[in-house]
Formats: structure tokens, sequence, C-alpha cells
């Protein structure tokens, strides 16, 4: 198979997608010795016909000086259009260069919407540098709430620095209330420490006026240092809050806004909270824990870390992680296999699912991990749905196998490694597991955590396509239409395209409207 020829050849004849592979390869050395000069050449040819991914790639090019010239202008030239596309890693590198003012004017509004939209798409120093723009209040509104709820999407993702953010503002608002508590007179709950006493009462008032005077202005200010922690997700701050307005404790009794705050506890996992909240709420009104935000204080900065600063650096997109999941014809599909959902018949109560799991349950391990995994009754749990994949793999279930596999891949709950993916996506693979199947195939057409072998990953393809696994069954045909890897066969693209259009695939049904056009 003259799969360099191939390539090379619907290169020359301009076709987008083999010559940004052409660039990898050049890039990469792959077959050819390593050339920088002629990648870009080739990324070029691709971004000119609106090739995302090659757009990435020649603007980190430029970036780093790779090939040609360095110039950040002409690399935020190339990340723009990339992330006017919707690709999520030149949405980020952008938002950096407006955050550093490199290649473009200094745009803290510009910096946090492009954090913001790749930041939704799950890169999670995008959503880390999001939160200090909340943080900080850089180019947004200050806001503490919002700066948690980014910074804990990337801890869920195990960013450490978004970690650490979250536990040190935990501890200064901790710190606070500990503070407040210690000077408690009539109530652990009402007089802080720096409550007024009756002596800071003007002399005109009786002393048992002064002292009433004195509560309610204690009361008042733990109300402030409630409502501030409260609003910043402390589970027991919004607890206590709720206790104040419901009693009607320093502030007028509102049951309304009790249940507001019992219910922001509650869907944090304070089993009061949810106590209370089922006793005030509506007959039939029902709470579950949620994926809320952890308590945190938002007064610590940090400067934005340049890629080459640590290992937790803000991402350089290189040609690797540009190419990940590309498939050589553009419409592709770019996602792994989906997860086996649990079935109905089972309780999602976690206890419940706890038990069976470590009595060795394989099937109740892999949907304890889905639960974790997805956050289903349980607080999402990245590590923990990696821990109990990883029990239920060693036992040999495929579906367990596979959702481990995505795990490692995306680098979820683990650190992201494609050897480990390919791996557990080949045990599943060789069990008849179609989507784990077809996972394999992606990683041998691209060389990830395996040698690049087009003809392995064809198989595998072509194994999951005969299970009617219909991304695969796509795939094949955008390879046989193409003709890149393989000798072109219009008839057998049409064959799988026609298999995955009767399944609904709508992009297939797209492809074989296409190719009658030609006809």
């Amino acid at each position: 198979m003259a799969s360099f020829k191939d390539i090379f050849n619907a290169a020359e004849q301009g076709n987008p997608a083999a010559q940004y592979n052409l660039g990898l390869i050049y890039r990469k050395g792959e077959a050819v010795p390593q050339d920088d000069a002629e990648a870009v050449g080739w990324f070029l040819k691709a971004a000119q016909q609106n090739h995302a991914k090659a757009q990435l790639n020649l603007a980190w090019m430029y970036q780093e000086g790779k090939g040609v010239s360095q110039d950040d202008v002409k690399a935020a030239k190339w990340y723009l259009k990339a992330a006017e596309q919707g690709n999520a890693q030149a949405q980020f590198n952008l938002a950096l260069m407006y955050s550093k003012g490199e290649g473009v004017a200094l745009d803290h509004i510009e910096a946090a919407k492009w954090f913001l939209e790749s930041a939704e798409q799950g890169i999670a120093n995008a959503q880390y540098n999001l939160g200090i723009m909340y943080q900080d209040g850089l180019g947004v509104q200050k806001d503490s709430t919002e700066a948690v709820k980014w910074f804990n999407k990337a801890a869920k993702q195990g960013h450490t620095d978004a970690q650490a953010k979250l536990d040190a503002m935990r501890k200064a608002l901790q710190d606070e209330q500990r503070e407040a508590a210690r000077a408690v007179k009539e109530s652990p709950r009402i007089l802080p420490s720096n409550a007024a006493d009756a002596s800071s009462i003007p002399d005109e008032f009786p002393d048992e006026k002064k002292e009433a005077l004195s509560q309610d202005h204690a009361k008042q200010i733990l109300v402030s240092q409630y409502l501030k922690a409260a609003e910043q997700g402390l589970a027991d701050a919004q607890y206590h809050l709720g206790v104040i307005y419901e009693e009607g404790s320093g502030v007028p009794r509102d049951n309304e806004k009790a249940i507001k705050w019992y219910r922001a506890a509650a869907e944090q996992g304070h089993p009061e909270a949810q106590n209370k909240l089922e006793a005030l709420s509506p007959a039939g009104h029902e709470t579950m824990p949620g994926d809320t935000q952890p308590p945190v204080d938002g007064n610590e900065t940090t400067a934005y870390t340049k890629p080459d600063e640590s290992a937790n650096a803000l991402i350089v997109v290189t040609d690797e992680l540009a190419e990940q999941n590309h498939d050589i014809e553009q419409e592709v599909p770019e996602t792994t296999a989906t997860e086996s959902n649990p079935s109905p018949e089972i309780s999602d109560d976690e206890k419940g699912y706890r038990e069976a799991a470590e009595q060795g349950d394989a099937d109740i391990q892999n949907r304890l991990g889905l639960m974790y995994k997805n956050g289903d009754g349980v607080m999402q749990n990245h590590v923990e749905a990696a821990k109990w994949f990883l029990k239920a793999s060693e036992q040999g279930f495929a579906d367990a196998q596979l959702n481990l596999g995505n795990m490692y891949q995306e680098g979820s709950g683990v650190p992201q490694n494609d050897a480990e993916a390919a791996k557990w996506y080949r045990e599943a693979a060789e069990k008849g597991h179609a989507g784990a199947q077809y996972n394999l195939g992606l990683k041998y057409f691209f060389g990830e955590g395996v040698p690049r072998d087009f003809a392995e990953a064809i198989k595998w393809y072509q194994k999951a396509a005969l299970q009617d696994n219909v991304d695969a069954q796509f795939t094949l045909g955008g390879i046989y239409e193409e003709g890149v890897v393989i000798p072109e066969d219009p008839a057998e693209a049409e064959r799988w395209y026609r298999r995955a259009a009767e399944k609904g695939h709508e992009r297939a049904r797209y492809r074989l409207e296409l190719m009658h056009r030609h006809v």
C-alpha cells in the first residue's frame, strides 16, 4: 500500500484533508525527512481552503517560527480563522494572544470571549483562565461565583492549578467563618467575634436597649458574612443563611429566601439542607445533589502562565494535538464511540450500587463509573469514575474497557495517555466490541499510542462496520471515496455510505447525494 504516494497525489490534486495530513507527515518526519518548511507549505495550501486544523497548525508554526519567520500577527490571523470555525484549541490560543497583546492589541474583552468559546468545548486550560478572568474582573464583570464554576470544571479534568485555586479559596472562607464564630455570646449561629458590645451604643439609650441594639448589629454582620460566603458557593453558609431567613434572625422572616438557600446547599449534597427543603418545599418537589460548585473565595490572583513555564502550563497546539481524531475525509466524525448507559431496571441509588460494586460485580462497577462520570445521582467525579471503570476492566468487562479507554483518550480522571487508551480499546475490541474496534481503528490511522498503520486501521474499521457501527461505516465510505490511503473505489464508498445512511447517518446521506450528482 503506497500510502505516502497516495496522500501526496491527492494533495497535489487539491484535496485539503490530504494536504493537511501531508503537512503532518513532513512536520513529524514520517516516511520522509523532517522538513518544517515543507510542512508549512502544505498547511498553507489546506488552510487557504478553510481547513480548520491546517489553519491551527499554520498559526502555531508562525507563532513558534518553525519553517517560517516568527510572526505573531500572522499567527493571530490564522488562529482567528480556525477559531471562527469552532476549533477549540485555536480559540484558546487566540484568547491567550489577546490577553497578552501578542500579534493583536491587548484586549481582555476579546480574550474572555474566546476563552469562553474554548472553555464551553471542554478545554481545561481555557476553563482555568476564564476563572481567572472572572476572579480578577478582566474583560468581564468580576464574579466569584462564575470564577468558582470554571475553576471547578477545570479541576474535574485534573487541572491542578484550578484545584489549588479552589482549595485556597475554600480555606479562606472557612477561616473567616471560624473567626466569626469564635466569640459567640448567645448563639453559635448569631454572634460573630466582631459583634458590637453594649459599650459601643450611645449613652442616651437605656442598658436594655443598648444590649438589644448590640445583638441586632451582630446579627446583621453575620448575615452579611453568610451572604458573601453563600454567594460564592459555600454549602454550610447557604444552609445557615436558609436557617436565618426561616427563623427571621437578624432579617425579616422570608420562607421564599430560606427555600432558595436551602436548595442551593441541598444541590451540593448538604443533608440538613435537603431535610429542611423537603419540609418547606411544596408537596412533590424533590431535590437531588447536583453539579454545583465547591466553596471558594476569590481574592487570590494568578498571572497567566506561558506554555513552557510548567507542566501545567497553558496548552501550545502542536501537530500531534491538532491532528487528534482528524480523519482523512473531512466529514468523518471526530468523536469516539459512546459509552453504554445503565439500563433502567436497576435503581440508581449510590449506596446500593457501591455495595454491589464492592462485591465485585463488573457490570455494576461500570455503571457506578458512569454515574460518577456523568454526575448521575452523585457528585460528578472523574477520578472516581476511572477507578470503577478500571476495576470492571480488569475483570474483562468490555463496556468498561471502552469507557476506560475514553478516559485515557480524554485525560479525564487520569493523565492523558494514548498508549493506555489504545491498550484498553484493544482489550474490548478483541472481545468484539464495535465501538472499541472503531476507536482502535482511529488510533492506528493517526498513530496515537500505536505505530501508524493504515492497513490495521482499516481492518478494525471493517470489523466495527460489519457490526453496524455507523461511524465506522461512514469512515470507510470516506476512505474509499477519496482513495487517499487505498485505491479509490466508488462502489465500496457508496456501499458503506448507504449502510450508514439507512441507519439515519445524515452526513452519509449527504455524501451519497453528492456522489450521485456527479454520476
